[in-house]
Parts: C-alpha cells; structure tokens; sequence
C-alpha cells in the first residue's frame, strides 16, 4: 500500500510516514517531509476510491484518506 501526499505529489510507505500531532492538535500519519504543518490535507491511498462507498456524499470522488483503511488506522492507534 501507498500513500500519495498531495502537498508534495510524493507516494510513500506506510512505514515512511510519521505518527505527529498535525495543525488542528490530532495525531495522524504525516508525509515525511511534514506538508501537514503547511497544508491540512490528509494522505490518501494510491490506487483506491471513495466511488460506491459510504465517503462520496461526504468527501466527493478520489483516493480514500489514510484513515480510512482500518489497517492504517490500526497501525497508528496500537
């Protein structure tokens, strides 16, 4: 799995994102190079899309957001 930053356009591991506090005072996974702390959006997951899930009304068409798969979610809430 890869997550791609749109502040950056980089892709990234999971494993190369950081656990930090972002700009609102939650704890989320970050881009390496910290974009979070310049710009608020999350990391979305390459390959993926919100079409037919219960995320279109809310967030519109696109990549899923990194705290959407309970597998990342899982490995920042351990």
């Amino acid at each position: 799995m890869k997550l791609v930053c749109e502040v950056c356009a980089m892709d990234y591991a999971p494993s190369e994102c950081k656990y930090k506090a972002d700009i609102d005072g939650g704890m989320t996974l970050m881009c390496p190079k910290d974009c979070q702390y310049e710009d608020p959006n999350d990391l979305e997951i390459v390959g993926t899309t919100t079409e037919g899930t219960i995320y279109d009304d809310a967030y519109g068409r696109g990549n899923l957001l990194w705290w959407m798969s309970e597998e990342l979610v899982g490995l920042v809430t351990k």
